[in-house]
This record gives structure tokens, C-alpha cells and sequence, in this order.
């Protein structure tokens, strides 16, 4: 089981690695969006709309379509575990970093706080649920975000 976990906590390890070197690889496409938000195209796989401010949600990885206007931004996602894990990690890692300094024993904590998050959130495993998630990003109240409409919903509220 041990044995399992470091090679698990490896994996994760190089996944983030190898995605850094490609991300440095490759230009960034990004798009300033409403309410502080920026739109964040790094790969097919890896599409965002992130949050400029602690204080708002981000959509994490796969933005598949999205608009927006100066008062909602509106998006399709397709959830990817993978790309969550790292947005977690870094987000989590970044936070403990600027806290404690200590970046190897943060990056594995880190990491094992992402997996935990999102092994065990109830919030997180309904994004997992879907093939695709539907948000509604209300700019003015941007913490009261809706998500994971029903098409039938979300196409009525987009028009």
C-alpha cells in the first residue's frame, strides 16, 4: 500500500514536472474577461477561466465554450481530474510557500492536499459526476456561482 502511494505521489510528481516544461514550451493564449476574471487557453486539455482575486471561484480545466458580457460570463466544462490536481497543487502549494518557505516539504503536502480534496469533497466529485458542467458566473456576486445546469437550463438562461 506504501509502495502504491509513493509511486502514485511519483506520477503526480512528473505529471507536474512534464506540464511545466510543455507550458514553457508553448505560448500561453489568455483573454481579460469581466469582473476580473481572465480566460486561459495553455493547451487543448487546459483551458481555464481563473479568478484574479482570492475571494471568486475559477473554473478549472477543460473550458470547452464560453461568453461573456459586464455582467456574467457564462461556460461549458469538461471536467478534467488531471488538470484539477494541479490547479489544486498549485494554488494550494503557492498559499503555503509565501506561509512557511519550505518548497519541497510543501510541494508533497501540497500534492497530497489536492488528492485528498479532491478524493473526498462532495463538491469536487459532483464536477467528476457529469461529462459536462454548465456555469453561470454572476459578476457582481461572483462567491454565488451556479453551476452544473441541465443543458435544457443552461441554454434557457444563456438567451
Amino acid at each position: 500500500m506504501i509502495h502504491l502511494m509513493n509511486k502514485n505521489k511519483i506520477v503526480v510528481l512528473l505529471s507536474i514536472l512534464f506540464s511545466s516544461v510543455h507550458l514553457a514550451c508553448n505560448l500561453d493564449v489568455s483573454k481579460e474577461l469581466s469582473g476580473n476574471y481572465i480566460y486561459l487557453a495553455q493547451s487543448n486539455e487546459n483551458k481555464s477561466i481563473l479568478s484574479q482575486t482570492n475571494s471568486a471561484y475559477s473554473i478549472y480545466p477543460n473550458v470547452i465554450d464560453y461568453d461573456y458580457n459586464k455582467d456574467f460570463i457564462i461556460a461549458v466544462q469538461k471536467p478534467n481530474r488531471e488538470e484539477y490536481l494541479q490547479m489544486i497543487t498549485f494554488d494550494w502549494r503557492s498559499d503555503s510557500i509565501k506561509n512557511k518557505g519550505d518548497q519541497v516539504n510543501e510541494m508533497q503536502r501540497s500534492i497530497e492536499f489536492a488528492d485528498s480534496v479532491l478524493n473526498y469533497s462532495e463538491l469536487y466529485n459532483n464536477h467528476f459526476k457529469n461529462k459536462l458542467n454548465y456555469w453561470i458566473i454572476h459578476i457582481k456576486q461572483s462567491k454565488s456561482m451556479v453551476h452544473t445546469l441541465k443543458t435544457c437550463l443552461f441554454l434557457n438562461v444563456r438567451n
